[in-house]
């Protein structure tokens, strides 16, 4: 079973069985796993809310978030990682995170300060292993940017982050400037694909596409899913890693809406 794309420029023709296909901008799920046809919506927030450049906004959708699991405070993170430190406090207030993919609501895990939040995302979420993380540079009165690099000559990964309304930081994505949602510019055009969901250890599907290695150029290329989500939100990690050593150079990370 295929699905129609859900963006107005139609993908390239697809095989049979149940994939992801990334062309251009366009981001379009064609799973079947017994009987289950999938979609990947991209994610927008309002007017002030950033999002990785080279991103296309998704038909307009409603969106409905997930009843919360409000959890004791401690130091503990959520299921994909061990946290790094900071400040941990209880949510005092319902928050809406459609939008947000780090950290996951139904821990305990909250950051008073934005650039806390994105060591944390960068470590726990992605994968850096001794990210060099900047200072916050604001947007506007609840949102703004953190560099984040593998190391201090490295490529940068911003890290776009907002003050929800109980007072605390959230992540919504990350845009590296050489790796786009459909195009790339990495060695050798090498770019990897995870998809994950919201609080599950375990990807959803796993793989690569490639770009181009002396220029930005569009990658098309398909991730096998490993089964049907179980969780509505997701995201999609666009990452490069390092020739030298295997390490985790720079990453995009684009908020989705999983649908069926």
């Amino acid at each position: 079973m295929q699905l129609p794309p859900v963006l107005e420029e139609p993908p390239p023709p697809t095989k049979p069985g149940n994939r992801l296909r990334i062309a251009l901008v366009v981001a379009v799920v064609a799973a079947v796993l017994a009987l289950v046809a999938l979609t990947v919506v991209v994610l927008r927030g309002d007017d002030e809310t950033q999002t990785p450049p080279g991103t296309t906004p998704a038909a307009p959708t409603t969106l409905s978030t997930p009843a919360a699991t409000t959890a004791a405070p401690s130091t503990s993170a959520a299921p994909s990682g061990t946290a790094s430190p900071s400040t941990t406090v209880a949510p005092p207030a319902e928050v809406d995170t459609a939008m947000v993919v780090w950290p996951v609501k139904a821990s305990a895990v909250r950051y008073t300060d934005p650039v806390a939040a994105a060591r944390g995302f960068a470590t726990d979420y992605v994968g850096f292993s001794a990210p060099v993380v900047g200072g916050f540079m604001q947007g506007d009165s609840r949102s703004g940017e953190v560099e984040v690099r593998p190391r201090a000559t490295g490529p940068v990964t911003t890290v776009l982050v907002r003050r929800l309304e109980d007072g605390t930081w959230w992540v919504l994505g990350a845009a590296a400037a050489t790796i786009r949602l459909g195009a790339a510019h990495t060695f050798e055009g090498h770019v990897t694909v995870t998809i994950r969901e919201d609080g599950v250890p375990a990807p959803l599907g796993t793989g690569y596409v490639t770009g181009a290695g002396d220029r930005m150029g569009p990658f098309d290329g398909e991730v096998p899913f490993a089964r049907a989500p179980v969780q509505r939100y997701g995201a999609i990690l666009l990452a490069e890693h390092s020739a030298e050593n295997g390490q985790l150079w720079q990453v995009s990370v684009v908020r989705v809406r999983l649908t069926g």
